[in-house]
């Protein structure tokens, strides 16, 4: 969950370098601090770097000198030296790596961190630095990272930068989590969230949605935590985030073990350990073969959980040094282990991650391991420690909000009562299982509501917001037509001037080149009328392939225009615009579809309906991708010519387009039927209707205004006939025609 933002790759030459240079400051520090006894000063040294930065005061802990070996044990993480390295080296901040050298050493003097000197350099460079400091000391001394992150907001805030205060919220809410106090951390991420989205930030934002998501899981609400994890996951993906989509393919993998919709539980996991190796995400790494190992673990294969914990440990271990995902690790190998019925082994490494929580003062993991503990004392019989256990277990979870290990820590207590005998004490602390269950239930509830409101407040307020936008984009376009206008009129009248004065000579030059033209096509014709009856059919199979030639030319060009079309709407981003040019190339498609048939077929006057329509309504299908949509088709097999079948295709394309974008609200399934039927007395009629939520109530067909709508009745009225509307278990639309099948 912790935020990385510009940390340089790490190298093994640099680190060493940072090893060597806090040697050289520990060494510096003893002399110092050798000179100011023997010259019996108050002054703090200050150290001076090779690279000429000055690094911070370095003050007394408690009456007493930073001891060198206090900074050797600190390096004694490879971890912990690579974060100062990558911080100090990489970024070359003045006084980072004093300030991070301080706050792992202890308190200053006067106990008040923007004292420092470190805090006169440019404020946007004080942000950062301690910003960077928040990270290094978050899982090692999170009350430390919490007052780095602070200071840092404090300062984010007077520059008024969203971006820089939403990466401050994240490590704050970090340091909050690592402390365990969740809904401090929640709220955290929820602010970082909103700051994010105020810049514009796609990184910071899906780091947010990926954070929230995780917390609001912690509670007990997985849709919620599904829906802000796969938000997380989509914006990752499509911006090349791959660290974050490692983070939020397995905080969906947690989150889909108790969510009912899930797909598959390991899937998640799956997919993000080769993406974070392809990457060389080690951290992501170790995180997967965590959440692998508890997976097997709770499908009872140890032997295959121990394998990812082990992996997932040496990793940790090779980064970091004492962290809480180091205590995490410990305690789910000593599950495994109790599960295994090793006693000893489990309360060794329940020991081992129990100090770690309890050096670092997570709160978080000292109640989970103090549960775990409760669980393995119970196991043995052991029931006075683990009553102990279980009861400090409690009131650390109950203390800072962590409902779920207060449920199980309840449980727990009644269940070890239970075994002692004490059966009134294990059903009162039954009764207060059951009230804390069903209070867990109304508090996710509650927030789950709150999120909702909050949610339809914003969306309703961003909707006005582009209600306004487009507003003032059709005062614009109003303008910009009037303004065209105008030119055009002016332009219009100084053309009619400079027309009527040459319109003389022009018409007698057209009427020079129209008779040349006539008497030339009447040579022409004289000549072919003399031909023998043989050069006649010559001429007629000429003009049959020439006639196809054309309708195939016909076809390419209107299939140029939809190519063209296409192009376009991948740079268009309004996504009116893109609709208007989707819906041009369905109309173009309809046309072409025509001049294709006519092209392949005998008949070049006449094409069949039935086959035409097929053809258009599998090409709409797939361009709408609407296959949850089934088509029929009820047509009589007549040939029909261009003039009928040109309006009758895009008619067709119109209502069929229409049903599948309105008709099938939420991705429904339904049908959509067309049919064409031919009567004795001259007449046809096309029915388009559907099995969708039908029109509205106050539909007209005649009042309109959708262009779609006003076509149709358009190309009803040149066949001849008038568009009914009306619903029928559906939207039904009716066209009833002159249709003569000898024409």
């Amino acid at each position: 969950m912790v935020l990385a933002i510009g940390l340089e790759p790490m190298t093994p030459r640099s680190t060493i370098w940072c090893s060597n240079q806090l040697s050289y400051a520990s060494k510096r520090m003893q002399n110092i601090h050798k000179s100011s006894e023997k010259s019996n000063q108050s002054r703090t040294p200050v150290l001076h770097h090779p690279t000429g930065l000055p690094t911070p005061h370095l003050t007394h802990l408690h009456g007493k000198s930073i001891e060198s070996h206090k900074m050797r044990s600190y390096l004694s993480s490879k971890g912990n030296c690579m974060r100062l390295q990558s911080l100090y080296f990489g970024r070359a901040r003045a006084g980072l790596l004093g300030v991070i050298l301080l706050f792992q050493s202890g308190q200053t003097r006067s106990g008040d961190v923007t004292a420092q000197p470190w805090a006169q350099q440019p404020p946007r460079t004080t942000a950062l630095a301690l910003f960077d400091s928040a990270r290094v000391t978050c899982q090692i001394t999170p009350s430390l990272s919490l007052q780095y992150a602070r200071r840092g907001l404090d300062i984010a805030r007077s520059l008024n930068d969203p971006r820089l205060i939403a990466a401050g919220c994240q490590l704050a809410a970090e340091a909050h989590f690592q402390r365990g106090a969740n809904d401090s951390a929640e709220t955290c991420h929820r602010e970082a969230l909103e700051y994010a989205m105020e810049a514009r930030d796609d990184s910071l934002t899906a780091a947010a949605l990926n954070s929230v998501g995780f917390i609001v899981s912690l509670r007990g609400d997985y849709e919620m935590a599904f829906e802000y994890c796969n938000s997380a996951l989509r914006i990752a993906q499509r911006e090349g985030y791959h660290k974050l989509a490692v983070r939020a393919y397995n905080n969906l993998g947690l989150t889909a073990q108790s969510f009912d919709k899930r797909v598959d539980d390991l899937s998640y996991f799956l997919l993000a350990l080769p993406e974070a190796i392809a990457i060389g995400d080690t951290d992501g790494i170790a995180i997967t073969h965590n959440h692998l190992g508890n997976y097997y673990g709770a499908k009872g294969m140890y032997d295959s959980s121990m394998v990812h914990y082990s992996k997932a440990l040496v990793l940790r271990e090779r980064i970091e040094s004492k962290t809480n995902s180091i205590s995490v690790l410990l305690n789910n190998i000593g599950n495994i282990l109790r599960d295994q019925d090793d006693t000893q082994g489990a309360l060794a490494y329940y020991t081992r991650s129990l100090g770690i929580s309890q050096q670092t003062g997570s709160k978080n993991m000292m109640a989970t391991t103090y549960k775990n503990m409760a669980m393995l004392a119970r196991k043995t019989k052991d029931y006075p420690r683990a009553l102990e256990y279980a009861q400090l277990a409690r009131s650390i979870s109950l203390e800072i909000f962590l409902h779920r290990i207060a449920l199980l820590s309840t449980g727990e207590i009644a269940r070890i009562f239970a075994e002692l005998g004490d059966h009134q004490s294990a059903y009162a602390y039954s009764l207060e299982y059951n009230r804390l269950k069903d209070s867990l239930v109304n508090e996710a509830n509650r927030r789950r509501a709150a999120e909702l409101r909050v949610r339809f407040d914003s969306e309703r307020k961003e909707r006005q917001i582009q209600e306004l936008a487009l507003e003032q984009e059709r005062t614009y376009r109003n303008f910009l037509i009037a303004v065209v206008a105008l030119s055009l009129g002016l332009g219009v009248m100084f053309f009619w001037q400079y027309r009527q004065k040459s319109k003389a000579a022009r018409e007698t030059a057209l009427q020079k080149s129209e008779l040349e033209r006539l008497y030339g096509e009447l040579v022409t014709n004289n000549a072919r009328l003399q031909e023998s009856d043989a050069d006649l059919r010559n001429s007629l199979q000429e003009k049959e392939v020439l006639l196809k030639e054309i309708h195939h030319r016909v076809k390419n060009n209107l299939q140029i225009i939809s190519s063209l079309l296409n192009l376009q709407s991948r740079v268009v981003t309004n996504d009116q615009v893109l609709g208007v040019l989707r819906e041009s190339q369905d109309r173009i498609r309809s046309m072409a579809l025509i001049h294709e048939r006519l092209y392949s077929s005998s008949d070049f006057a006449r094409i069949g309906l039935r086959e035409y329509l097929r053809d258009l309504v599998d090409y709409l299908r797939n361009s709408y991708r609407t296959y949850r949509v089934n088509v029929e088709i009820e047509a009589d097999p007549m040939p029909v010519n261009l003039d009928t079948a040109i309006p009758l295709g895009l008619i067709v394309s119109e209502l069929v387009t229409n049903a599948f974008k309105h008709a099938f609200p939420d991705q429904a399934s339904g049908v959509v039927t067309v049919s064409v039927k031919s009567s004795q007395n001259g007449q046809c009629m096309l029915e388009v209707k559907d099995n969708g939520k039908g029109l509205p109530h106050d539909f007209v067909s005649g009042n309109s205004s959708t262009l779609g709508v006003h076509l149709v009745q358009i190309l009803a009225q040149q066949l001849g006939g008038e568009l009914v509307t009306k619903n029928d278990n559906g939207a039904c639309f009716t066209i009833t025609f002159p249709f003569d099948q000898k024409s």
